[in-house]
C-alpha cells in the first residue's frame, strides 16, 4: 500500500506499507477503543488522510458499519444534518471535528459514544467543546504516524485533569514499544526530552523512491532491539506515571540567545488566549543576523481582546520564549490535511502592532534617539514614546 504523509514538515512523502501492517494498525486502533457490531462509524474524513484506513478497516474488521459522507463536496452544514439522520456512534478526524464543535457549538449529537481526535495536537478547549457537542462521548486522543500507526492513546471524559492547554500524547498503545532517544542514540532518563522511536514488526518498509531518507529513518532489527525501528522525528518527555508529553518536531526546535526553545509549548500558550483560533511560532533571522520568535495567529476578531492579552499571557515566562512580534492572519495557510503549512507563512511586517497605547511621536532629541534604538532592536517601525 502507498500512503502519502500530510506534508506538514516538508513535501509529502510516499510511505510504502505491507498489507499486514495496514491490517495490524487498523485492528490495534479499533481494539483499543472497543469497536463492535453495534457501532456505526462516520466515514467523512478524506481517504487521502493516513488515518482513514485504520478507522474504516478497523471498524469493518470488528463488525461495525461505516457510513460514507463526502465532506469536501457537500460541506459542514450538510454534514451536520447527515449526522442527525444517521446517528453514528463513532466520529473521528481532528480537523473536521474542530469545524463542527467550534463552528456550531449549539449542535448536540447524543448517539456518539466516541470522538477520536488524531492527526495533530488536541487542546483543552477542543476537548471541552467536544464534550458539549457530543454529551455522551468519550474523547480519544493520541499520537500516531503514517509509518508506524497509532502509538499512544488517552481517553478523556472531562478536562479536570488537564493542567496544560495542550493535551498530552497519552500512554503507549497496546503492542506499541516506544523509547525516547538523545542525539547520540542513547535512551534518555525519565523526565528528559528525546526523539520518539518505535520498535515494531508492523512498520512501513520505507519511503517511495527515497532510499536516503529510508536509511536515515528506518533502522534494521538489532540496532535498538530485536525488532526493526522507526525514528519519528517527534520529541516527547516521559512523565513519572508513564504518560508521554508531546513537545513538537525536532526540526521545529530553535535556539534563541543560545537557549533551546520548543515552539510547540509557546503555541499552546497562545491558543489559550480568548479569540485565538490557531497559532504557529517560528524563528526568523532578521537584518541583524539574530534569530527572533515570530508568532502567527489566526484570530476571531470579535472575541480577541487585543495584543495586551498576549503580553499578559507571557508574564512570568522566560524572556527567550516570548515572541518578538505577532502576525495576525484571517486564516493560517494549511496543507491538504488541514495542518498549518509553515512553509507558506508570510514574512513579518515591520509596522507597529495594534497596541492599546496611543501613538505619540518623539518630541526632542533624547526621545528621537531612544525610539530609533528600540526600533532597531525590535525590528519595528513606527514606535512611539510610550
Amino acid at each position: 500500500a502507498l500512503t502519502f504523509t500530510s506534508g506538514s514538515t516538508g513535501l509529502p512523502k510516499g510511505v510504502l506499507k505491507p498489507h499486514a501492517a495496514v491490517l495490524a494498525h487498523s485492528v490495534h486502533f479499533a481494539s483499543t477503543f472497543c469497536f463492535g457490531e453495534g457501532d456505526r462509524t462516520a466515514g467523512f474524513v478524506s481517504l487521502a488522510w493516513a488515518g482513514a484506513p485504520r478507522e474504516i478497516f478497523g471498524s469493518l474488521c470488528l463488525g461495525a458499519s461505516v457510513g460514507a459522507f463526502d465532506l469536501g463536496r457537500q460541506g459542514v452544514t450538510r454534514l451536520l444534518q447527515w449526522l442527525h439522520d444517521t446517528a453514528p456512534t463513532v466520529v473521528g478526524g481532528l480537523t473536521p471535528v474542530r469545524q463542527i464543535v467550534h463552528g456550531h457549538p449549539e449542535e448536540r449529537f447524543p448517539s456518539v459514544r466516541l470522538v477520536t481526535m488524531g492527526g495533530d495536537t488536541a487542546y483543552r478547549r477542543d476537548v471541552k467543546a467536544c464534550l458539549r457537542v457530543f454529551p455522551n462521548a468519550m474523547i480519544g486522543v493520541g499520537f500516531g504516524t503514517t509509518e508506524a500507526g497509532t502509538l499512544t492513546v488517552l481517553a478523556l471524559d472531562s478536562t479536570e485533569n488537564l493542567d496544560q492547554e495542550a493535551v498530552p500524547m497519552g500512554y503507549p498503545a497496546p503492542d506499541a514499544r516506544l523509547t525516547l532517544l538523545a542525539e547520540d542514540g542513547q535512551e534518555v532518563p525519565e523526565g528528559e526530552v528525546g526523539e520518539v522511536a518505535v520498535l515494531s514488526r508492523y512498520l512501513a518498509t520505507g519511503y517511495w523512491r527515497r532510499p536516503d531518507l529510508t536509511a536515515a529513518k528506518f533502522l534494521p532489527a538489532g540496532r535498538l532491539g530485536g525488532e526493526p525501528a522507526y525514528l519519528t522525528g517527534d520529541l516527547a518527555r516521559r512523565m513519572p506515571d508513564g504518560m508521554l508529553q508531546y513537545l513538537g518536531r525536532k526540526d521545529h526546535v530553535v535556539k534563541i540567545r543560545g537557549l533551546q526553545v520548543y515552539t510547540h509549548e509557546i503555541e499552546g500558550l497562545l491558543r489559550a488566549v480568548d479569540g485565538v483560533q490557531d497559532a504557529c511560532v517560528i524563528a526568523h533571522t532578521l537584518d541583524d543576523g539574530v534569530q527572533r520568535l515570530v508568532a502567527y495567529l489566526e484570530v476571531d476578531r470579535r472575541a480577541f481582546p487585543g495584543v495586551g492579552a498576549l503580553h499578559a499571557r507571557f508574564e512570568g515566562v522566560p524572556r527567550h520564549m516570548v515572541p518578538s512580534s505577532y502576525v495576525f492572519l484571517d486564516t493560517l495557510p494549511r496543507t491538504a490535511s488541514g495542518k498549518p503549512d509553515r512553509r507558506h507563512l508570510p514574512l513579518p511586517a515591520r509596522s507597529r502592532l495594534n497596541v492599546t497605547a496611543e501613538y505619540v511621536a518623539p518630541r526632542f532629541t533624547t526621545e528621537v534617539i531612544l525610539v530609533a534604538l528600540w526600533g532597531k532592536v525590535l525590528g519595528i517601525e513606527g514606535i512611539g514614546v510610550h
